[in-house]
């Protein structure tokens, strides 16, 4: 009979900490984001135009990457906490269930 152990608090310390990343994350790419998206071409040359461009294509692939991987991790906050609270529910009705006899 296979049995299975969690800790729901961890759980849900874990999912403050992944919020506490995201939140940090966010923030770092805010701060950067002007400075990464305002590349100028360093000449008035055609090779240095596509350069810029190129580079500022490159920086708002990033910023939506960026987007992408905070949903992603704003989802997996979701699960960790309504795991955390099946968990500690399910140990409570266990509790109610089985340890009243």
């Amino acid at each position: 009979m296979p049995f299975l152990v969690t800790a729901p608090e961890m759980l849900t310390r874990a999912a403050e900490g992944v919020h506490t990343l995201v939140d940090r994350t966010v923030e770092i790419n805010d701060e950067a984001a002007p400075v990464l998206t305002a590349v100028l071409p360093p000449a008035a040359d055609a090779v240095s135009t596509k350069a810029a461009a190129y580079l500022a294509m490159h920086a708002t692939q990033y910023e939506e990457t960026i987007v992408a991987a905070t949903e992603i991790l704003l989802r997996f906050i979701k699960a960790l906490s309504s795991s955390a609270a099946a968990y500690s529910t399910a140990e409570i009705d266990n509790g109610n269930t089985f340890g009243s006899r």
